[in-house]
């Protein structure tokens, strides 16, 4: 189950540097948050309050929250709905393959490696870091 949530927020990392409408960057923001959430419920730890306060919170916050704001911000600031990225559509997809290919590799060369609780944890945070990188140059 761990891997399965790495891999869909991976996944909708790739697809969020694909998409050129705003609305559907807002829905995958959210979903990103619900699979985060759902994230907390698959580590080794028996699920205490603490632990859902964490995924309860991260789901309110990232689902909820943030998407509210940004759709409130795009019917304030008449933004328009569509975005005119400076990368297209295939270069994206090549770049974030890059990325997932250079965190793999990241990963593979960290010495610590070994304490990582989901062997895909460690690259999927370093490629969601990359995707917010990217996102945030083009």
């Amino acid at each position: 189950m761990n891997s399965f949530l790495l891999i869909a927020i991976a996944l909708s990392g790739l697809v969020l540097i694909t998409i050129s409408r705003i609305e559907g960057a807002i829905r995958v923001v959210a979903a990103q948050g619900l699979l985060l959430a759902a994230l907390a419920f698959t580590a080794d730890v028996a699920p205490g309050p603490r632990l859902i306060a964490i995924a309860a919170g991260t789901a309110i916050v990232k689902s909820l929250v943030l998407p509210w704001l940004m759709r409130r911000t795009l019917r304030d600031g008449g933004v328009f709905r569509e975005v005119d990225p400076y990368v297209g559509y295939t270069m994206s997809i090549l770049v974030g393959v890059a990325g997932l290919a250079g965190s793999f590799w990241l990963v593979g060369r960290l010495p610590a490696t070994a304490a990582i609780v989901a062997p895909l944890a460690g690259p999927g945070a370093f490629f969601l870091i990359f995707i917010g990188f990217f996102l945030i140059a083009s």
